[in-house]
């Protein structure tokens, strides 16, 4: 009950869902601005050869940092951690947080392949929509992965 309990909240009460929901509210209050964004995006060729990879990279950034959270130091101290009485919780952290990079990762190659077919307000949602959970989640499992490694050393 803890693991299900602690995967909503890591689902619904994240960085990742207040970064969403602040996409759709921007999506709902201000479409101009944000049409005009995707408008501009599609429209330059440069930036839009470059800038949608930007979602891939925030992506992969996660993944690296994914693999040393469950895996810290290249000692035998990673021990402490596995012996952790909460480490399944944070095992099913890291992958709530893989299935956010893996769902923008999509979401940032769906607008880069289909972009120039949809409408601007379209692009425009769906790439910040995109880029702002992956940067978010690479950005959580970076500071995850220096705080567990300090306590590690720390108190290890």
């Amino acid at each position: 009950m803890k693991q299900i309990k602690n995967t909503f909240f890591a689902l619904f009460i994240s960085p990742e869902a207040v970064v969403a929901f602040l996409v759709f509210l921007w999506f709902s209050l201000n479409p101009t601005s944000l049409g005009s964004l995707g408008a501009h995006l599609k429209s330059d060729k440069d930036v839009w050869k470059y800038l949608p990879s930007l979602v891939l990279i925030f992506a992969g950034t996660a993944f690296r940092f994914s693999f040393k959270i469950r895996a810290p130091l290249d000692s035998s101290f990673n021990r402490i951690l596995y012996e952790w009485p909460l480490y399944p919780l944070l095992v099913a952290r890291v992958m709530v947080g893989l299935i956010f990079a893996t769902c923008s990762g999509a979401l940032g190659l769906a607008t880069w392949i289909f972009g120039q077919h949809l409408d601007d307000l379209t692009v425009g949602a769906m790439f910040f929509l995109a880029a702002g959970v992956s940067a978010t989640t690479a950005l959580t499992m970076m500071l995850a992965y220096q705080k567990l490694r300090e306590l590690i050393e720390r108190y290890g």
